[in-house]
């Protein structure tokens, strides 16, 4: 991609854009960030073409800061590869000068002038030492389509356990969870409900792209299988695993996890432009409750009542101290640009435990 990248005309910004990305040399697609306070033992880093407006595709722009004595550099880069491979059209981007500091995360990588089409700042932090909880992710702001109205992920963030990430980078999981969590920061999940594709009895909605691939393409009845389980706050962040069994965005995250038709039929359903030839081989109609027989998978892994207790903990102290003033959320949340803080919201919290990975979605604590 040139240096310098024209924008449509039809766009409300300038006409031309110079990447912040620094002019190091670009190795395996990432070049270090200009940043001057990155920690000693930490790389941070950028994908190559970071702050380049391109109007033909979908892109993600990766801010890492990351140990440098562990490579989970290739598993961002292959998950961003991947979700750019099923996500395909573009978004109109958003001057970063028009987003409040406190609605940027916590990275400390700067901003690339212009966010065209998504920005994710992934970390590796201390959080708990080694197992329990092994890290977070989300979307932090949203934007509105002025025609449809959908919101879709502007600023979102992924943050990983630096005691944990080498057991994964080891274990073979790091590639599989760090595209799940990708897949939250999206929205899948996580924007379900301010998207509106979830009925007042927490069923995915009918008429919908998700719901035509269930019923139409693997014959089944009803409505895509939502999770659940897990009590107030907790549920109605991914498919259900009693079902859909290790489909990608099921709640566990410790085996291989085929990313589904019905995962991107859902991320169109979003208001992203997707690609479905992206997906891999996994057949909806042999799931136990296609017939809706009420049948499920026999799991032998589940997350213990204390398990998910500090999880939530964990995630309400993540939302707590991402929680805004209003003054604060007035200069965040942009009429004009059409932006919306969720970063306080909603986070999905990853939790180690006997050796397995489980998902839990917090919400907000409304009491």
């Amino acid at each position: 991609m040139p240096p310098n990248t024209t924008v449509s005309p039809t766009s409300r910004f300038p006409t031309t854009h110079v990447p912040t990305a620094s002019q190091s040399t670009c190795i395996d697609g990432l070049i270090t960030s200009p940043i001057t306070t990155c920690p000693a033992t930490f790389d941070c880093l950028q994908n190559c073409d970071f702050g380049n407006v391109d109007t033909s595709r979908f892109n993600i722009d990766l801010s890492l800061e990351l140990s440098s004595i562990i490579d989970s550099k290739s598993a961002y880069m292959s998950a961003r590869a991947k979700w750019m491979e099923v996500v395909t059209g573009d978004l109109e981007p958003r001057l970063s000068s028009s987003v409040s500091s406190s609605g940027r995360g916590n990275c400390t990588n700067p901003l690339p002038t212009l966010i065209d089409d998504m920005l994710i700042c992934g970390q590796d932090v201390a959080i708990d030492g080694v197992g329990q909880v092994l890290g977070n992710a989300g979307p932090i702001l949203v934007r509105s389509n002025r025609t449809t109205g959908k919101r879709t992920t502007l600023i979102g963030r992924m943050r990983f356990d630096s005691a944990d990430v080498a057991n994964m980078v080891q274990n073979g999981s790091i590639r599989r969870v760090i595209l799940h969590e990708m897949g939250h920061v999206i929205g899948v999940g996580t924007l379900w409900g301010i998207n509106r594709l979830l009925d007042a009895g927490n069923n995915y909605l009918e008429n919908t792209k998700a719901s035509n691939v269930w019923k139409n393409d693997w014959g089944c009845v009803a409505t895509p299988p939502v999770e659940k389980d897990g009590g107030n706050g907790t549920a109605l962040g991914h498919w259900d695993e009693g079902c859909l069994g290790d489909e990608l965005m099921t709640g566990v995250a410790d085996r291989d996890m085929p990313f589904s038709r019905l995962t991107i039929a859902s991320v169109e359903d979003l208001g992203y432009t997707v690609n479905y030839t992206a997906a891999d081989d996994f057949d909806g109609s042999n799931t136990p409750c296609c017939n809706g027989n009420g049948v499920s998978f026999l799991s032998t892994h589940e997350l213990s009542d204390g398990g998910r207790d500090a999880a939530i903990l964990y995630g309400q102290n993540v939302l707590s101290e991402s929680q805004l003033s209003d003054d604060l959320r007035l200069l965040v949340e942009d009429d004009d640009n059409g932006l919306t803080y969720v970063g306080d919201q909603m986070v999905v919290v990853l939790y180690e435990e006997e050796g397995h990975i489980f998902e839990v979605f917090v919400k907000k604590n409304d009491g």
